[in-house]
């Protein structure tokens, strides 16, 4: 054991005592100072986070061993920290301080980690004890300085952490509730006598059918997954606000009597749908405007002849999206307008090797635009976050798409349905 009681000056020092460590652990299996002295090395010489969670088993060994152990539990919290888990660190840090009320070490990092976590009242507990026990000590000194500063600021700093544990996001309703949803404020204007008009892309359509079956009037303009860029909803719109329709893609594709009724229910609509699909488009070569892509092999065959298929900027996908809004607002100037990005990827692409590639810049290059969109803070407009529930909350909880049918472009109807209640739930006007 001589090699690992050797004070440590070096990472090879370090590489050369955690044999000599887990040997004395080995013929002692409740040395404690083993056990802890293995995580800081440990932790010492991690590079990755797979190292890190190694030197915090051992400490979680050591304290299944003694709980009270002040060492372990304080090492547990810088752990937590350098893992980016700051809001559990700080538990540990409170929790060792506790058990050690002499400790100024154990105090200091509660103080410390307190304050960047705007805790004000543990933040003055901590710094109160560190003066005690050091009464000119200048960090804290500057501590209680930033503290006074920060219970005299008008507005409290946000700070929104992803949730730490996998197992806070495998229940998808609760996670999206809590994690998602709740740090945010929505109109309440959804009423048994609404009427909604959902537009965009098939998305939009899942939407506004679990509406109807829940007794809402919801209508969706149904012409399939065509008119689903900003640019192909700014030309639908445009033709369909239009006092004398215009010749254009949008007129091939929709009928005459599927227009009147689809300009009926917009203009008598009191919340507003609009589901943004994909950023990519095929812009005719000769005359720079918008062509719709089809399914048939022929027709793409012919649009890749004719046409450039590209990505539209964040820019273009902006001013696109404010058109729109200017449209909607010129015919229902009071109506709630909620904006939504599709999850669904997109079927394929021309532009990229990879079309999972091409789906990652299409959604981000829309998210961003969306989001410099309500940057300009546009009254009356709201974003529901549909995207990132399934995107990111799904992610981690499983079964987000083709639980139903085994497709990877469908989301699963039950995730949609946990959406859409949530929707519901957060808009209705409560009676």
């Amino acid at each position: 054991m001589e090699k690992g009681n050797t004070p440590i000056r070096s990472k090879q020092d370090a590489r050369e005592a955690i044999p000599h460590l887990k040997k004395a652990q080995l013929l002692e299996p409740d040395y404690i100072e083993a056990i802890i002295k293995l995580s800081v090395l440990t932790s010492q010489l991690s590079t990755t986070s797979l190292e890190t969670s190694v030197a915090l088993k051992y400490t979680d060994w050591s304290i299944a061993i003694d709980p009270n152990n002040a060492s372990a539990v304080h090492f547990r919290g810088l752990f937590l920290r350098n893992m980016g888990r700051t809001d559990l660190a700080l538990k540990e840090f409170v929790r060792a301080s506790s058990l050690r009320p002499d400790w100024f070490r154990a105090a200091r990092f509660a103080a410390n980690t307190a304050l960047e976590l705007r805790e004000n009242a543990i933040a003055q507990t901590h710094i109160e004890r560190c003066r005690a026990l050091d009464p000119h000590n200048s960090e804290m000194l500057l501590a209680q300085e930033e503290l006074e500063r920060a219970k005299n600021s008008s507005s409290r700093q946000i700070i929104a952490r992803f949730p730490d544990a996998v197992s806070e996001m495998v229940d998808f309703p609760s996670a999206i509730s809590k994690h998602l949803l709740d740090a945010l404020t929505f109109p309440r204007v959804l009423t048994p006598s609404s009427r909604i008009f959902a537009a965009g892309s098939c998305f939009a359509a899942n939407i506004a059918k679990v509406l109807n079956d829940r007794g809402y009037s919801a209508a969706v303009n149904d012409f399939g997954e065509s008119i689903n860029s900003t640019l192909a909803n700014r030309e639908y719109f445009d033709w369909l606000c239009a006092e004398d329709p215009f010749e254009s893609e949008i007129s091939g594709r929709i009928s005459a009597e599927l227009r009147i009724k689809n300009r009926a229910e917009l203009f008598a609509s009191d919340v507003i749908i609009l589901t943004v699909g994909v950023a990519p488009v095929f812009l005719d070569r000769v005359t720079g405007k918008l062509r719709l892509q089809t399914n048939e092999g022929a027709g793409i065959r012919r649009l890749l002849r004719e046409c450039e298929f590209r990505t539209l900027s964040v820019t273009e996908n902006v001013e696109n999206l404010s058109h729109i809004l200017a449209t909607i607002r010129r015919h229902r100037p009071t109506a709630t307008v909620f904006i939504t990005l599709s999850p669904v990827p997109l079927n394929a692409t021309f532009e990229y090797p990879s079309a999972i590639i091409a789906d990652c810049v299409s959604k981000s290059v829309l998210r961003v635009a969306i989001d410099e969109i309500f940057r300009q803070q546009p009254q009356g407009v709201h974003y529901w976050p549909a995207f990132e529930a399934v995107r990111w909350i799904g992610g981690y909880s499983g079964d987000a798409y083709g639980k139903d049918d085994g497709s990877t472009r469908h989301v699963s109807l039950e995730v949609i349905q946990a959406i859409t209640t949530e929707f519901i739930d957060r808009i209705r006007v409560l009676v």
